[in-house]
Protein backbone atom coordinates (compact mmCIF):
# COMPACT_ATOMS: atom_id res chain seq x y z
CA UNK A 1 0.00 0.00 0.00
CA UNK A 2 1.27 3.46 -0.78
CA UNK A 3 2.24 5.67 2.13
CA UNK A 4 -0.39 8.30 1.33
CA UNK A 5 -3.20 5.74 1.38
CA UNK A 6 -1.85 4.25 4.58
CA UNK A 7 -1.89 7.65 6.29
CA UNK A 8 -5.49 8.26 5.18
CA UNK A 9 -6.53 4.79 6.36
CA UNK A 10 -4.87 5.31 9.75
CA UNK A 11 -6.45 8.74 10.18
CA UNK A 12 -9.88 7.30 9.36
CA UNK A 13 -9.27 4.44 11.79
CA UNK A 14 -8.31 6.83 14.58
CA UNK A 15 -11.30 9.09 13.91
CA UNK A 16 -13.86 6.27 13.85
CA UNK A 17 -12.15 4.52 16.78
CA UNK A 18 -12.48 7.63 18.92
CA UNK A 19 -16.15 7.98 17.98
CA UNK A 20 -16.76 4.30 18.74
CA UNK A 21 -15.03 4.62 22.12
CA UNK A 22 -17.14 7.64 23.09
CA UNK A 23 -20.32 5.92 21.93
CA UNK A 24 -19.56 2.66 23.72
CA UNK A 25 -18.65 4.48 26.95
CA UNK A 26 -21.99 6.29 26.89
CA UNK A 27 -23.94 3.11 26.15
CA UNK A 28 -22.22 1.15 28.90
CA UNK A 29 -22.58 4.04 31.35
CA UNK A 30 -26.33 4.30 30.77
CA UNK A 31 -27.00 0.55 30.57
CA UNK A 32 -25.03 -0.82 33.51
CA UNK A 33 -23.75 2.29 35.23
CA UNK A 34 -20.26 3.66 35.26
CA UNK A 35 -17.65 4.13 37.87
CA UNK A 36 -18.36 7.61 39.26
CA UNK A 37 -14.67 8.50 39.18
CA UNK A 38 -14.09 7.20 35.66
CA UNK A 39 -14.19 9.79 32.94
CA UNK A 40 -15.47 12.72 34.94
CA UNK A 41 -12.08 14.41 35.36
CA UNK A 42 -12.27 16.07 31.95
CA UNK A 43 -15.84 17.15 32.56
CA UNK A 44 -14.98 18.75 35.90
CA UNK A 45 -11.96 20.50 34.43
CA UNK A 46 -14.04 21.90 31.54
CA UNK A 47 -16.76 23.04 33.96
CA UNK A 48 -14.13 24.80 36.08
CA UNK A 49 -12.68 26.52 33.03
CA UNK A 50 -16.11 27.70 31.88
CA UNK A 51 -17.54 28.84 35.23
CA UNK A 52 -14.35 29.97 36.99
CA UNK A 53 -11.93 31.15 34.31
CA UNK A 54 -8.39 31.85 35.40
CA UNK A 55 -5.35 33.59 34.00
CA UNK A 56 -3.01 31.74 31.69
CA UNK A 57 -0.41 29.78 33.64
CA UNK A 58 2.69 31.08 31.86
CA UNK A 59 5.19 28.69 33.55
CA UNK A 60 3.04 25.67 32.65
CA UNK A 61 2.72 26.79 29.01
CA UNK A 62 6.48 27.42 28.90
CA UNK A 63 7.26 23.96 30.22
CA UNK A 64 4.87 22.40 27.69
CA UNK A 65 6.66 24.26 24.93
CA UNK A 66 10.06 23.14 26.23
CA UNK A 67 8.82 19.54 26.39
CA UNK A 68 7.50 19.80 22.84
CA UNK A 69 10.79 21.21 21.58
CA UNK A 70 12.80 18.56 23.45
CA UNK A 71 10.65 15.77 22.00
CA UNK A 72 11.13 17.28 18.54
CA UNK A 73 14.88 17.41 19.13
CA UNK A 74 14.90 13.73 20.13
CA UNK A 75 12.90 12.86 17.02
CA UNK A 76 15.29 14.86 14.81
CA UNK A 77 18.35 13.22 16.39
CA UNK A 78 16.81 9.75 15.81
CA UNK A 79 16.24 10.53 12.14
CA UNK A 80 19.73 11.98 11.62
CA UNK A 81 21.73 9.48 13.69
CA UNK A 82 20.34 5.92 13.39
CA UNK A 83 22.23 4.65 16.45
CA UNK A 84 21.05 7.49 18.71
CA UNK A 85 20.00 5.70 21.92
CA UNK A 86 17.06 7.86 23.08
CA UNK A 87 13.57 7.71 21.60
CA UNK A 88 10.96 10.50 21.85
CA UNK A 89 8.36 7.99 23.03
CA UNK A 90 10.60 7.09 25.94
CA UNK A 91 10.62 10.71 27.03
CA UNK A 92 6.83 10.88 26.84
CA UNK A 93 6.33 7.62 28.73
CA UNK A 94 8.95 8.31 31.39
CA UNK A 95 7.59 11.76 32.19
CA UNK A 96 4.73 10.25 34.19
CA UNK A 97 5.45 8.03 37.18
CA UNK A 98 2.03 6.41 36.87
CA UNK A 99 2.61 5.42 33.24
CA UNK A 100 6.18 4.34 33.66
CA UNK A 101 5.38 2.50 36.89
CA UNK A 102 3.12 0.21 34.88
CA UNK A 103 5.26 -0.04 31.76
CA UNK A 104 8.91 -0.07 32.80
CA UNK A 105 9.37 -3.84 32.84
CA UNK A 106 7.65 -4.33 29.48
CA UNK A 107 9.79 -1.60 27.96
CA UNK A 108 12.93 -3.16 29.47
CA UNK A 109 12.10 -6.66 28.17
CA UNK A 110 11.30 -5.37 24.66
CA UNK A 111 14.50 -3.33 24.60
CA UNK A 112 16.53 -6.37 25.68
CA UNK A 113 15.00 -8.65 23.05
CA UNK A 114 15.49 -6.05 20.33
CA UNK A 115 19.08 -5.53 21.41
CA UNK A 116 19.80 -9.29 21.28
CA UNK A 117 18.11 -9.71 17.90
CA UNK A 118 20.04 -6.82 16.37
CA UNK A 119 23.33 -7.88 17.94
CA UNK A 120 23.23 -11.56 16.97
CA UNK A 121 20.88 -11.62 13.97
CA UNK A 122 21.32 -8.22 12.40
CA UNK A 123 18.79 -6.07 10.64
CA UNK A 124 17.56 -8.95 8.44
CA UNK A 125 16.45 -11.03 11.42
CA UNK A 126 14.94 -7.93 12.99
CA UNK A 127 12.80 -7.33 9.89
CA UNK A 128 11.81 -11.01 9.79
CA UNK A 129 10.61 -11.14 13.43
CA UNK A 130 8.98 -7.69 13.52
CA UNK A 131 5.55 -9.02 12.41
CA UNK A 132 5.66 -11.55 15.25
CA UNK A 133 6.03 -8.83 17.86
CA UNK A 134 3.40 -6.62 16.24
CA UNK A 135 1.12 -9.66 16.34
CA UNK A 136 1.83 -10.11 20.05
CA UNK A 137 0.77 -6.52 20.71
CA UNK A 138 -2.36 -6.93 18.61
CA UNK A 139 -3.11 -10.21 20.36
CA UNK A 140 -2.88 -8.59 23.78
CA UNK A 141 -5.48 -6.00 22.82
CA UNK A 142 -7.75 -8.61 21.22
CA UNK A 143 -7.64 -10.83 24.32
CA UNK A 144 -8.13 -7.85 26.64
CA UNK A 145 -11.06 -6.60 24.58
CA UNK A 146 -12.58 -10.08 24.52
CA UNK A 147 -12.48 -10.28 28.32
CA UNK A 148 -14.20 -6.90 28.53
CA UNK A 149 -16.94 -8.17 26.20
CA UNK A 150 -17.31 -11.37 28.25
CA UNK A 151 -17.73 -9.27 31.39
CA UNK A 152 -20.31 -7.02 29.72
CA UNK A 153 -22.33 -9.73 27.96
CA UNK A 154 -22.49 -12.35 30.71
CA UNK A 155 -22.05 -10.08 33.70
CA UNK A 156 -19.31 -12.20 35.26
CA UNK A 157 -16.22 -10.98 37.05
CA UNK A 158 -13.14 -11.66 34.93
CA UNK A 159 -9.52 -10.59 34.84
CA UNK A 160 -9.18 -6.95 33.86
CA UNK A 161 -6.40 -6.02 31.45
CA UNK A 162 -7.16 -2.33 31.61
CA UNK A 163 -7.27 -0.64 34.99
Amino acid sequence: MRAGRMVVALMCGVFFGILAAFWSYLVVSYDIGANPGLGNGGYHRLRTWLYYPSETNIPAVTFMGVGFLFTGLLWWLRTRFPMFPFHPTGYAVASSMWTFGWLWFSVFISWGIKHLILRFGGIRLYHRVLPLFLGLILGQFIVGGTWVLVRLIWGVSVYSFYR
